[in-house]
């Protein structure tokens, strides 16, 4: 996270324009107007870069000469090409002499404390010492294998975690592999399996590029299998091939719509 944050205070405008962690020249426009205790500050950016920054009031940004000076991201509008910059008034003062930036690029700042982490973990040591922790978890940790044969004599590998998947219950099973071993592929050949058997699934990562990958390797398998796989997307990003490879994934703002006109209809 340092690293990236100081590679891009140094970055050129067509590195920082090409980063959708950031947003390249950005102008003030108008005047900041009070809000409480704090200041509010709008401002105008090209909208045709690319930008997966929100204003969910805990993303702050910086400007890239000046990474002192934190900002919370009130408002963005991806579309329109505008955003607003909120500060406390203390802190408008002492960091940038009670003016706000007239131009300039922004940066997130993306350290997290790790308070929530080390909380989190010491609950999960707790329950641990008390014989308490969810079956699934208690299997990952003590590394229990959820079948005495995990694969047999001839078995494809992907045969197996089928039948391995189908028979468990609160157990885990762990497939491990580097880049192009086929962890992918076999998983969505089982999910498509569990969805046969009427099983509903959850797929969580650290990547949300994962997820999709994921997803649509699933959409594969159920072309291949007749497997139903249907599902919606939160928002109204469509994900690029997600959508158009995996028929029956639709966004919730397509749904939203397609509500909207069937009222009007009637």
């Amino acid at each position: 996270m340092w690293w990236r944050m100081f590679d891009r205070a140094v970055a050129t405008a067509e590195e920082l324009r090409d980063d959708s962690g950031c947003i390249q020249g950005v102008r003030a426009i108008g005047f900041p107007t009070s809000e409480k205790l704090s200041q509010v500050q709008a401002y105008r950016f090209d909208p045709s870069q690319e930008c997966k920054l929100t204003a969910d009031g805990k993303t702050s940004v910086m400007f890239t000469y000046d990474l002192e000076g934190k900002f919370t991201l009130a408002a963005l509008d991806t579309s329109e090409g505008t955003l607003q910059l909120k500060i406390g008034n203390k802190g408008l003062k002492e960091k940038f002499g009670g003016s706000f930036p007239r131009q300039g690029s922004l940066i997130p700042y993306e350290y997290v404390q790790a308070a929530a982490i080390q909380t989190a973990l010491t609950e999960v040591a707790m329950k641990h010492l008390a014989g308490t922790l969810h079956s699934p978890v208690a299997a990952l940790l003590g590394r229990t294998a959820p079948a005495s044969v995990l694969q047999g004599a001839g078995e494809a590998t992907i045969d197996a975690a089928v039948r391995v998947t189908n028979s468990m219950s609160g157990g885990c099973l762990v497939i491990q592999g580097p880049p192009g071993t086929g962890k992918t592929y076999t998983a969505a050949r089982v999910i498509c399996a569990l969805l046969s058997t009427g099983k509903r699934i959850g797929i969580a990562s650290n990547s949300h590029k994962a997820v999709v990958n994921l997803l649509i390797e699933c959409g594969k398998a159920a072309r291949e299998t007749g497997c139903l796989l249907q599902g919606v997307k939160a928002g109204g990003e469509k994900e690029g091939p997600l959508l158009r490879r995996t028929q029956r994934f639709v966004t919730s703002r397509t749904i939203k719509r397609r509500v909207r006109h069937t009222r009007m209809a009637s």
